[in-house]
């Protein structure tokens, strides 16, 4: 992570909680965190607070006139640990529970204890 400043972790985090997503995926039994949305400049810069890559996403059947949609998001799980600890503190119930799994997921995957 770049950016270690108080106020940029609680920005991330807040707009974690609004349009990101961490999900599992059974089928390759590894997770995903991202950001989808239409604002490239701040999918720029967290992608770049987060030091992953960002792309923009080819939907069929887009109708002319909806933006573009962009997304930030990694599967590796060191990276997804990190971005997890940092935004933590910041982030609401639901959004925590999410992250609880994964961090139990990835104590597991690391050999280590998760209590």
């Amino acid at each position: 992570m770049k950016y270690t400043e108080e106020g940029d972790i609680k920005w991330a985090a807040g707009l974690f909680e609004g349009e990101g997503y961490l999900y599992y995926n059974k089928q390759n039994q590894s997770w995903t965190i991202g950001i989808e949305m239409t604002d490239k400049d701040v999918i720029e810069k967290l992608s770049d607070m987060w030091d992953i890559s960002f792309t923009t996403s080819k939907r069929l059947n887009r109708p002319d006139h909806h933006l573009q949609p962009y997304h930030a998001r990694v599967s590796a799980r060191s990276k997804i640990f990190a971005i997890v600890c940092n935004i933590y503190p910041y982030l609401g119930a639901r959004r925590r529970q999410k992250c609880d799994e994964f961090l139990e997921w990835y104590a597991a995957k690391e050999g280590k204890r998760y209590d």
